[in-house]
This record gives structure tokens, C-alpha cells and sequence, in this order.
């Protein structure tokens, strides 16, 4: 699925168990876990609104878009990237940003991906 949650490492980063998110959201802890396994067939608007509110985030931070058609070389060339950064960053802070997660593969947030869409239609 090109659209992932990233509900979890943003929960776990936040300190909150899935127990705690649920009561906090008023969800059930099985939603909160379907949810964070991808098992969830539709995320609303409410639901998301929600997460960001209880984990003091935005919706860039909880949804992100995976390229499924990635080449190697291209993966290659991103990881390449994302030492490098990572690497920039260590030097300014040891602590990681708790309101932006580590992101795997070649990763969009989805903010950048309509606007790229409007801008080449």
C-alpha cells in the first residue's frame, strides 16, 4: 500500500501506549491497533484529526506516501541521501525529533504529493 500510517513510531516517540491513545481518542485499543498494522481499510478525516490533536501533531507527520516502484539505484541513491542528512543532523542534536519519525524507502509526505500533482497538470 503506497499510503502509510505512521501512528505507531509517532505514538511510541510521544510516550503513549496504545491503551492510553485509545482512552485519549476515545477509540478502542483494536482499532488503534488495526490501524497501526495496516489492517485499517479507511482512516476519516475525525479519526486523524484526532491523533493529531491527543499526539500534538499534523497530518504530514501521520500519513506518508511509499513509491512501490522504486528502482534499486534510486533506492540506493536515497539512502546514500538519508545518511548524509542524518548524519547533519546528529551533529546539531542528539536527540531525535519527536515530531517527525525516522522514515524507511523513499517516502512522500502527502502535502508534497498533491501540490507536485497540481503543479505538473
Amino acid at each position: 500500500m503506497p499510503v502509510k500510517v505512521l501512528l505507531q513510531e509517532v505514538r511510541k516517540l510521544k510516550g503513549l501506549s496504545q491503551n492510553e491513545l485509545a482512552r485519549l481518542t476515545d477509540m478502542s485499543p483494536q482499532n488503534i491497533q488495526k490501524i497501526e498494522q495496516g489492517e485499517a481499510k479507511s482512516l476519516t478525516f475525525k479519526t486523524l484529526e484526532r491523533f493529531c490533536k491527543v499526539l500534538n501533531c499534523q497530518p504530514g507527520d501521520l500519513l506518508v506516501y511509499e513509491d512501490d516502484f522504486d528502482s534499486e539505484p534510486q533506492k540506493l541513491a536515497d539512502s546514500q541521501k538519508e545518511e548524509k542528512t542524518s548524519k547533519r543532523h546528529s551533529k546539531d542534536s542528539d536527540q531525535p525529533n519527536a515530531a517527525h519519525p525516522p522514515r524507511r524507502g523513499r517516502v512522500h509526505s502527502l502535502p508534497n504529493v498533491v501540490c507536485s500533482v497540481r503543479e505538473s497538470a
